[in-house]
């Protein structure tokens, strides 16, 4: 996720497809500097018969990270700091 609108860097988003397996974020600067990196907690499942897509977006000041696999993870991080603001694990709809 590039951050152009406001010039303060990028926010990377990597997770495995194959499990449940939460997701690393990670806040770069312009120049590459790593400014902070953070994990989404995974749901503890010890197997690959889920798949699981991540999508995130920024409102204000929080990053929204949305996290489909045998649940859906929704968590909202501090922008600047990388803090855990929320944490909401739902069923998934079906």
């Amino acid at each position: 996720m590039d951050l152009d609108k406001d010039p303060v860097g990028r926010v990377f988003v990597t997770y495995q497809v194959n499990s449940d397996s939460g997701a690393e974020i990670v806040r770069c600067s312009k120049d590459g500097v790593v400014v902070w990196r953070t994990f989404v907690q995974s749901l503890m499942i010890d197997h690959s018969a889920y798949r699981q897509e991540a999508s995130a977006w920024v409102v204000g000041d929080a990053l929204h990270i949305k996290i489909e696999g045998s649940k859906t993870i929704n968590e909202v991080l501090d922008l600047k700091t990388g803090k855990q603001l929320s944490r909401m694990v739902t069923e998934k709809k079906r």
